[in-house]
């Protein structure tokens, strides 16, 4: 029940790894209805990869910008469930953020000044019995839900210094070389890296260079998929703001046989 005058935090985003042919959506979904009917649900992706923690942070970096002030985003990709592992309750960008302390926040650590993180330790806002194989159901969707009927963030459990950052990778710089590698690979089959267009800054002017992944090489940057011909791969600064590698109208993990993690160099030849 709504305290009399809370403010209620009705926008709650939800990123899993659950697929949707199981109902485990839907039942952390009625969970938090039966506490607070007014919330109204976005769902970001249902479809990470399996246990890909580093592909659920990528996605939740990059949809938070988007959102209002007081969004509550609920991201359960949680291979250690049941564990000793910790839930965290994180309040950044004016957001709250509700994830297992495994890394999956690794982007709003590093990235931001984070206000408050919490140790979701306080049962009174579980569900009465907690299995140790849905957290999601039990822990995570009550917790939300009282979240956004105005509960206060520290009511949760107690604050915490002690979590897992997460590490980012680091693009590797030479004089003739940027070296990045694919953090995350969209249903298209789109290879989305970390190198983003201020790394280009230290190409020399007028330089040719050339995209390396495997054994391929993609000379300079298309301006959109289609200028891509059959078989071709492409690079292009995508959505994101950062270096693809794509194919046209097929997958490009599957023709350059790649995966996450794997290099994408980026290389120039200057003349002068």
């Amino acid at each position: 029940m709504m305290k009399k005058g809370a403010k209620a935090r009705a926008l709650v985003t939800l990123l899993t790894d659950f697929g949707g042919n199981d109902g485990y959506v839907g039942i952390m979904k009625g969970v938090m209805l039966g506490i607070n009917p007014a919330i109204k649900f976005i769902d970001l992706a249902h479809e990470i990869p399996l246990h890909q923690i580093a592909a659920g942070a990528y996605i939740l970096n990059s949809a938070y910008p988007y959102f209002p002030a007081g969004t509550i985003h609920v991201a359960v990709i949680d291979p250690g469930v049941g564990s000793d592992r910790s839930i965290l309750l994180c309040e950044a960008k004016a957001q709250f953020f509700l994830a297992p302390d495994n890394g999956l926040l690794k982007f709003i650590f590093h990235n931001h000044r984070i206000d408050r993180v919490i140790r979701v330790t306080n049962p009174g806002y579980f569900l009465p019995a907690v299995s140790h194989t849905f957290h999601g159901r039990d822990i995570f969707a009550p917790v939300a839900a009282y979240l956004s009927i105005g509960h206060r963030i520290e009511n949760f459990g107690e604050w915490t210094s002690d979590f897992k950052r997460g590490n980012l990778p680091v693009l590797k710089m030479t004089k003739n070389s940027i070296t990045g590698e694919i953090v995350y690979i969209d249903r298209f089959g789109n290879l989305i890296t970390n190198i983003l267009p201020k790394a280009l800054d230290i190409v020399p002017g007028g330089a040719q260079f050339w995209i390396r992944i495997g054994s391929h090489q993609i000379k300079g940057i298309a301006s959109c998929y289609a200028n891509g011909g059959e078989n071709e791969p492409i690079a292009l600064w995508g959505s994101s703001n950062s270096l693809e590698i794509a194919l046209n109208q097929a997958r490009a993990d599957h023709f350059l046989n790649v995966n996450y993690g794997d290099e994408v160099c980026l290389e120039w030849f200057d003349d002068n």
